[in-house]
């Protein structure tokens, strides 16, 4: 498609027009006129067009670019990106089911070691042993002592300073 344009106009003005107009047809843009930053404005963006060839072009190269473009852009475009949305959404899926198997695996081994000892849990040692954050372990004894699978005795809560500061008031 060839554009007549009254003067100091450009094709790129259009650009996001026919791109609002026709959302699964491939651009290609065929231009002498275009300086580098004009053809990577073109190619950038939700309005862009996929390809920008500069004149006198090559036939060869026209042919090979708007057979790409019409085997790979578009529809089939669109198509491909909303499976990798997909795919994506799955492997987080995925993702999160593994980390909430890890943590009840990993707090049923809590659970059973600290059924083994009389002594209160070393978290530096269990969050060495399971490779996770010493918050992580607190978290896993928090939730196994609200589970009632642990007793509160196993991990008090900490007072905070004017807890502390009350109690000594009180004695």
């Amino acid at each position: 498609m060839r554009f007549t344009l009254a003067k100091g106009e450009l094709g790129l003005d259009y650009l996001g027009e026919l791109k609002e107009l026709l959302p699964y047809v491939p651009i290609i843009i065929v231009s002498g006129a275009l300086e580098v930053h004009q053809q990577i404005h073109a190619l950038q963006g939700p309005r862009r067009a996929h390809y920008c060839i500069t004149k006198p072009a090559d036939l060869n190269e026209l042919r090979r670019t708007v057979e790409t473009a019409l085997a790979e852009c578009g529809q089939t475009e669109v198509v491909r990106q909303f499976e990798a949305l997909e795919r994506s959404k799955r492997l987080d899926a995925q993702e999160l089911l593994s980390r909430s198997t890890d943590r009840l695996s990993r707090q049923t081994q809590i659970r059973q070691l600290l059924a083994k000892s009389d002594e209160r849990p070393n978290i530096s040692a269990l969050s060495r042993q399971f490779k996770v954050a010493r918050r992580t372990i607190i978290r896993d004894l928090q939730e196994l002592i609200r589970r009632g699978e642990l007793g509160s005795e196993v991990y008090p809560r900490w007072q905070s300073d004017d807890e502390e500061g009350e109690a000594d008031e009180k004695e």
